[in-house]
């Protein structure tokens, strides 16, 4: 190959590979409530796959970094839910996390752990999110409630279901 087409060939490659890393910010958020309590999401996963419906989050995930969205739960009036989690991990850390319609950020799990836990869920918009920093790891949530609560899933492309 000549030396145009080879510097030409290098140049694309370096400029595709270059908008694939994570971001500062997505590496900073895990310890930023403001930053994860903001109305969009900003993640990264070298790898996710999995299932999320309106009443479970089945994922296994490598190098996710940032916060994703999982559910919105529109709460007409106070009311609760159960939250049942099993989370594992390999390397880095992850904790879901719920974001009430004040802004408020509620560590519900983090990194190993499982268990279950009740959520008081104000009157509104409450948000539950995964949050990242590096986490290498499986997590199973399972969402239940005494209520008709209306649960919308957000799945990792950010589109509504």
């Amino acid at each position: 190959m000549n030396k145009r087409v080879m510097f030409s060939v290098i140049l694309i490659l370096a400029v595709v590979l270059a908008g694939c890393g994570v971001k500062q910010e997505q590496k900073e958020m895990y310890n930023s409530n403001q930053a994860i309590a903001g109305s969009g999401d900003s993640y990264s996963y070298g790898n996710r796959s999995g299932e999320v419906t309106a009443e479970s989050a089945d994922i296994e995930f490598t190098k996710f970094y940032g916060s994703d969205t999982i559910w919105t739960i529109e709460a007409e009036q106070d009311n609760k839910v159960n939250i049942e989690y099993q989370q594992r991990l390999k390397d880095g850390k992850f904790k879901i996390v719920l974001i009430t319609p004040d802004g408020d950020v509620q560590v519900v799990a983090e990194n190993s752990t499982e268990g279950e836990t009740e959520l008081i869920l104000p009157k509104g918009k409450n948000v539950v999110k995964f949050v990242g920093r590096g986490g290498d790891g499986t997590v199973h949530a399972g969402l239940t409630s005494s209520g008709d609560l209306p649960v919308t899933v957000v799945n990792a492309g950010g589109m509504v279901e």
